[in-house]
């Protein structure tokens, strides 16, 4: 009898250690999130997070709190991430760079993109834009610009904001379709880019669309590097309609979390992420940064990233991009 009732006890005691972590994950959020950030405050990652976290504070009664840690092209805060707690309550503001590029173009990094990440949502894609300046009367549109640039070869120079980033591998691509083959001259930022090229450092300039749109007084945008046109810069072609075929290059930022957190808990951030991305408020705020909502949930955002890897891999492989 003694020992039956220590079997009971036992079963009981397993029983209810058993619900202890189903009944945290009903409750999940309880307490704020701590989202991770590759960006100092003000970049695209701290922004955008900041939007998307104001929507979950609506919906849940609990605060995300940003923390930015840039550096070594969002490696610091990516193997911050890897190293949280799998609870729910540590997440990681990614973007194209941390789980597209960054693994193809450095040659030693603190995380693997997926196996050491539980991919959640992708929350809103932004094109690159190619553009001069706006008093330049040698280009009127992107097949001029081509067209110059390789009669001459090296005769163009082109600025972008550092090696190995989505607007230098923009042009790589852009030279692997056309032949096109200009100097690149690196930035530090995006700002510093834009004002090299009217100082006239560079012929032409790659950047994100929110460095250009409602500049037309001093920049001439030539081609939107998506498939499609962006609402905010509506009259100005892709590079496909510009005539470089299967052209679909696009920065995007998601949210991924430590490996092993509840899949009950993915799919609950998952879904006030895909109801943000409808809430006309939130459109609004994103329509401003020249941001796209492009929800994916958990299962689509793992296969997107796994070609991003592999896109990315494919264009600096091609350009002879070295590895850092």
């Amino acid at each position: 009898m003694r020992k039956s009732s220590k079997y009971l006890l036992l079963s009981a005691v397993c029983a209810v250690l058993s619900v202890v972590p189903a009944a945290a994950q009903q409750d999940w959020p309880s307490k704020p999130i701590r989202m991770l950030s590759g960006s100092s405050g003000g970049g695209g990652s701290d922004v955008l997070g900041r939007i998307f976290g104001e929507y979950f504070q609506q919906q849940t009664g609990q605060p995300w709190v940003m923390d930015n840690r840039p550096g070594a092209g969002t490696t610091v805060a990516a193997g911050l991430a890897r190293e949280a707690s799998p609870d729910g309550y540590t997440f990681f503001v990614t973007q194209v760079g941390a789980h597209g590029i960054v693994p193809n173009v450095y040659a030693s990094i603190p995380y693997s993109p997926l196996g050491d990440f539980d991919p959640v949502a992708r929350l809103v894609i932004q094109p690159n834009v190619i553009f001069v300046r706006a008093d330049d009367e040698r280009f009127s549109d992107l097949e001029d610009l081509i067209t110059a640039g390789k009669a001459e070869p090296k005769a163009l120079s082109y600025g972008v904001s550092g090696v190995a980033t989505t607007t230098n591998l923009t042009v790589a691509m852009l030279g692997i379709k056309t032949g096109l083959d200009p100097l690149m001259v690196a930035y530090k930022s995006s700002a510093d880019t834009v004002l090299g090229l009217l100082r006239g450092d560079a012929d032409f300039a790659v950047e994100n669309i929110q460095m250009v749109s409602g500049r037309s007084t001093d920049l001439k945008p030539l081609a939107v590097t998506t498939a499609e046109r962006s609402p905010q810069l509506p009259d100005v072609p892709t590079v496909i309609e510009a005539g470089v075929p299967d052209f679909n290059l696009a920065s995007w930022f998601g949210i991924v979390a430590p490996k092993g957190t509840p899949p009950e808990i993915l799919e609950k951030m998952a879904g006030i992420i895909e109801a943000a991305t409808k809430d006309p408020e939130t459109l609004k705020r994103l329509e401003s940064l020249g941001a796209t909502p492009a929800f994916m949930g958990p299962e689509e955002f793992t296969g997107f990233i796994e070609s991003e890897i592999a896109t990315w891999g494919e264009i600096a492989t091609s350009a002879n991009i070295p590895k850092q």
